[in-house]
Order: structure tokens, then C-alpha cells, then sequence
């Protein structure tokens, strides 16, 4: 499947964007493991990139949570239909 090639082969950074949903996004399309954070120093400012990191990996958590929530919700509503 395509999306598994790209998993595999493909990594990005966060350079420069510090954004909650882009991050989510990310790491719901390619995994943990294919987003890297970087210091894109002197254009960046590492504090503010080192305090969104903080922040996201707290937010992500609950963000996934949510969507399990969701697709656990949403697939129930689908069981019931069907049945």
C-alpha cells in the first residue's frame, strides 16, 4: 500500500511550525517515528519551539485519546445501523 512506502521512506520536521493540528496530522499520517523536531536556529527560537513540544506531547495524548473516543463512538453507530 502506498501509505505503508511512505512510513517507511518518509520523515519530516517541524521546523518552524509550532501547530498543534499540524503536528497532530503529522503524526497520524506518517507515525512517531517519521517526525522529528529540529533546531532550526538562528530563525527559529529554540525556547518557544522547546515550549510547543512540551505542551503538544501533552496535548497530542489527549487529542488521540479523543479521537479513539470518536472512532469507538462512530463505529458503534455504524455496528448499530448495520444490525
Amino acid at each position: 500500500m502506498p501509505s505503508e512506502i511512505t512510513r517507511k521512506n518518509i520523515a519530516i520536521t517541524t521546523a518552524g511550525v509550532c501547530s498543534h493540528a499540524a503536528l497532530l496530522c503529522a503524526l497520524e499520517a506518517l507515525g512517531e517515528d517519521n517526525v522529528m523536531f529540529p533546531v532550526d536556529y538562528p530563525y527559529e527560537d529554540c525556547g518557544v519551539a522547546a515550549s510547543f513540544v512540551e505542551t503538544a506531547l501533552k496535548r497530542t495524548a489527549a487529542d488521540e485519546a479523543l479521537l479513539r473516543k470518536r472512532r469507538t463512538a462512530a463505529g458503534s453507530v455504524i455496528d448499530a445501523t448495520v444490525h
